[in-house]
This record gives C-alpha cells, structure tokens and sequence, in this order.
C-alpha cells in the first residue's frame, strides 16, 4: 500500500476503500485513469476515508432520490473523486466486496 491517503496527502494511511465501478469510469473519464486490472483501492486516512464513505452510502441510495438531489450528489461525488490523486491509486486483485458489486 502507498504512505500517503490518495486525498489529502497525509503519510500513512490507515484504511483503502474500494471504489464503485461508476467512479472508477469516471476516474478514467474525466482524470485520464488508464485501464486498471483487477480493482481499485483508494489509500486513505481516517477522515478522507470517513468522508468518501458517507458519498458511497449516498451513491447507493441515489435511484430513492428526487432529480434534484440526485445532480446535487453526482456534483459532490465528482467533486471528491477530482480531490484524488491518481497516481496514489492503487490496483489490487479482487476486491472483497466483488460480490456485492451492484453499488
């Protein structure tokens, strides 16, 4: 694992996250991602982690929402994915949430 959370920078992350596919096509979409084996891990510190976990529980719940609130979401989502550093990324084998990859 990479010494630095992929957000803001720190030395030594504690936790990585494994993104939702729709992120990481947006990730090669809009920050030049190139094609990634396997899965991605995001390396990231407590906050950055607690952070991005509230927008991937929000991301799950998007199709419960109002047209409004699902823009308002995708604007916070693409916004905290264009804090991340690409080349802090990580490529992993299978995720452990492969099987529950719907999200």
């Amino acid at each position: 694992m990479t010494d630095r959370c992929a957000r803001c920078d720190a030395p030594a992350p504690d936790r990585k996250m494994y993104p939702p596919l729709e992120w990481v096509e947006y990730l090669q979409r809009e920050r030049g991602l190139g094609s990634v084996e396997g899965s991605l891990a995001l390396p990231l510190g407590g906050d950055c982690k607690d952070r991005l976990a509230l927008l991937r529980r929000a991301f799950r719940e998007i199709n419960g929402l109002d047209e409004e609130a699902r823009a308002d979401t995708r604007d916070r989502i693409g916004a905290a994915l264009d804090d991340l550093d690409p080349d802090a990324l990580l490529e992993t084998g299978p995720s452990p949430d492969d099987a529950q990859s719907v999200l």
